[in-house]
């Protein structure tokens, strides 16, 4: 609450400008730069993650293959092709070459829908949109399966499954077409997903965290070595450093209290130490579940910023 009231000048927004940033939404496209770097990049992912079908993904399941990565001992039945002579007339036993057995994995982008990604010039959600194009496209192109799930009052759907290259297009669409509104319940969204997706997978939260008090208690329900969980902190340059305003009548753009405020130099200072503690808070509790945090400065661009980062985070590498 304290974060949203500080930053959030009571405004009327014009009817004309919240079209234009609706329209800003239904006109995202992923530039030609941004999809050159994604061609050379694919999404990092736990080898022990469970995969249902083959992929292109390492993991540590074997099969006999002329591919060599480790030996074993023969056992009848195996496939008299992969044994291998030259290793074997060296010693007392007949040894098998095995070789990784590619998979695929189930990637979900939970996706904050709630009033308070609006916020912002340029707005917060316009970054996520461009995170979660980027990420899906990753997904997509690496023979990864996707899933979608927003969560937030804007009665959005679902996507997914969906797999394959082909796809990218649905995918950008759905993107565009999500509304945003109202309060989100992370924890209930949370709760949910981990019914709907029991078996684990690559899963990035994608939000400003502002929905959820919490979020140790909801990661704990995802422990790995199913769950690789990725929680993208999404907050806007404004938020991380807003500048003194005087005095100020504020609204929360989620549940529109109102309050005063005289926003100088010593209400930016305790503004600034409060949210150092507050992100400390949320990192903990990431580190504590075992799950990835980094922060995403929502209103930077895909190409120059959020990529290079990723990469240098670990989350993305060279395909």
């Amino acid at each position: 609450m304290w974060l949203r009231r500080i930053l959030r000048p009571a405004k009327v927004q014009p009817t004309q400008a919240l079209d234009r940033r609706t329209a800003r939404q239904r006109r995202f496209r992923l530039s030609d730069r941004a999809i050159r770097q994604l061609e050379r990049l694919r999404l990092t992912a736990s080898r022990d993650l469970r995969g249902q079908r083959a992929g292109q993904r390492a993991s540590r399941r074997t099969q006999s293959s002329a591919d060599f990565v480790q030996h074993r001992t023969y056992v009848p039945g195996d496939d008299v092709r992969y044994v291998d002579w030259k290793a074997s007339a060296r010693q007392e036993h007949i040894f098998v070459k095995q070789g990784e057995l590619p998979k695929d994995a189930a990637v979900h982008l939970l996706l904050d829908c709630s009033a308070s990604m609006a916020w912002g010039e340029p707005p917060k959600r316009l970054g996520q949109i461009a995170l979660a194009a980027a990420l899906g496209y990753m997904a997509l192109a690496g023979g990864d399966r996707l899933w979608i799930y927003p969560f937030g009052s804007g009665a959005n759907n679902s996507l997914g499954p969906i797999s394959g290259k082909s796809r990218i297009p649905e995918l950008l669409n759905y993107l565009r077409s999500l509304n945003f509104g109202s309060v989100a319940d992370m924890g209930n969204a949370l709760s949910s997903f981990k019914a709907q997706r029991p078996n684990g997978g690559l899963t990035f939260v994608l939000s400003d965290l502002l929905a959820i008090k919490d979020l140790g208690d909801f990661l704990s329900l995802f422990p790995p070595p199913a769950w690789d969980m990725v929680v993208l902190h999404m907050l806007h340059s404004q938020e991380l450093r807003p500048e003194a305003l005087g005095d100020v009548r504020m609204v929360d753009s989620e549940t529109s209290a109102i309050g005063n405020f005289n926003v100088d130099a010593k209400a930016l200072e305790a503004y600034s130490t409060r949210l150092d503690s507050w992100m400390d808070k949320v990192s903990l509790q990431c580190v504590q579940s075992k799950a990835f945090y980094t922060l995403v400065e929502a209103d930077s661009s895909l190409e120059d910023d959020i990529l290079p980062h990723l990469r240098t985070r670990g989350l993305v590498q060279s395909a």
